[in-house]
């Protein structure tokens, strides 16, 4: 598949990145990419964030972080297009 069909959705990956919006791009690449396991646990960790952001416990978001990083890097690692992955990779 030609990376240039990917970029709307590297841009917004891009955009989201800029804002700070790390698990948005956990969900969508999850949601794009990944199985359907690692989509659900994208949304878990989702609504972790949300519970995290009301309480401000800066360890408890640092594991959640931690879980988002995991999550996206395994999918991304095990993405047949290596490079869509490396593109990826580089917007975020």
């Amino acid at each position: 598949m030609d990376i240039n069909y990917y970029k709307p959705f590297l841009k917004t990956l891009e955009e989201n990145t800029k804002n700070n919006n790390h698990i948005e791009n956990c969900v969508l690449i999850a949601y794009n990419f990944g199985t359907n396991l690692q989509s659900k646990q994208a949304k878990e960790i989702d609504k972790e964030y949300e519970k995290l952001n009301d309480t401000h416990f800066e360890s408890d978001i640092y594991f959640a972080s931690l879980a988002r990083d995991y999550l996206v890097k395994d999918i991304l690692h095990n993405m047949d297009n290596k490079k869509l992955s490396k593109a990826i990779y580089k917007v975020l």
